[in-house]
């Protein structure tokens, strides 16, 4: 069976800047591949220009600061594990959840243990929501910033020092997603003539 060599005339679903590909016998009629030719032409490249540059960086920063948010989701999670092991009189819980929720199993597990969850789902909704907002606008990442440093202020009072160091890490997340969105911020308003 003999193999062909299709060229963009034949098929237009070729690109005319692809190479045929050569036969798999190797032989004379396979043409070498051009490395060249994959290089993208003055044209596109002059397509490519500071705007777009800055919508991609600006993009990067967004995305940057969404996924520093993120990792209070995961605090949310351990905080829900940390209620249900105090709830059900475990003998440990883990550091690297919310102390309001610690703060709040501890006044309430004598009440059962429905209604113990049931109170903690003031402050892991009001967290919700936070990161939640926090996500689409910075301002409402300062807001969940200062919740949660007042959050680690009771893992100070209740000498948790494992879970003071994990607030103070997860802060430092959440410093750095602001940071990006401030110079995404920054450089959306800036002139086209600085990017």
């Amino acid at each position: 069976m003999e193999q062909q060599i299709r060229t963009p005339d034949q098929d237009p679903r070729i690109s005319p800047d692809v190479p045929p590909t050569p036969q798999s016998d190797g032989s004379a009629a396979a043409t070498e591949l051009n490395p060249q030719q994959y290089l993208p032409s003055a044209e596109l490249s002059s397509e490519f220009n500071e705007v777009d540059a800055r919508a991609v960086a600006v993009q990067a920063l967004r995305e940057k600061a969404s996924s520093s948010v993120g990792v209070m989701y995961g605090v949310m999670a351990f905080s829900v594990v940390n209620a249900a092991l105090i709830s059900f009189s475990a003998p440990f819980s883990m550091a690297f959840g919310l102390s309001a929720v610690d703060f709040i199993s501890s006044l309430t597990k004598e009440s059962g243990n429905y209604v113990h969850l049931l109170w903690n789902l003031i402050p892991l909704g009001f967290y919700l929501l936070l990161t939640t907002l926090a996500k689409k606008h910075w301002g409402w990442l300062i807001f969940l910033m200062v919740c949660y440093t007042l959050d680690g202020v009771l893992s100070f009072i209740g000498h948790l020092w494992i879970g003071l160091a994990v607030h103070v890490y997860v802060l430092y997340l959440l410093w750095q997603g602001l940071s990006a969105a401030f110079a995404a911020r920054k450089l959306e308003r800036m002139p086209s003539d600085h990017a």
